[in-house]
């Protein structure tokens, strides 16, 4: 194993966070590289936190470092956010969606209709 393959790979509870002023479960997925130049980096840009609501265990946010492509050692953060939640034949399913980089609103989508298939 060598160069950006993960040596292993984690996804375990990491406590909880708080956002917007809520209280998640968060659950961390992080990995390890072997690459003796790059490790730190690699596993640092590949780390990733789903936020889960305590009550219903639904997602409410991941959230994740992204880069510039000539600079991997800058971090910007990115916060996808899942609300609105309906079921539908079953399954629940977020229909307002929101991304943040750098806490400025990118992307905010409102899910008309939905259909399970």
């Amino acid at each position: 194993m060598g160069g950006t393959t993960p040596a292993s790979t984690t996804v375990a509870f990491a406590g909880t966070s708080i956002l917007n002023g809520q209280s998640l479960l968060d659950i961390r997925k992080s990995s390890t590289f072997v690459s003796p130049h790059s490790a730190d980096l690699l596993a640092r840009n590949s780390t990733v936190d789903l936020l889960l609501d305590p009550g219903t265990f639904l997602p409410t946010a991941l959230t994740f470092a992204t880069h510039p492509d000539a600079d991997a050692n800058r971090q910007i953060p990115v916060t996808v956010q899942f609300s609105d939640y309906r079921t539908i034949s079953g399954v629940s399913i977020p229909f307002h969606i929101q991304k943040f980089m750098n806490g400025t609103l990118m992307l905010d989508v409102t899910v008309s209709s939905a259909t399970i298939q």
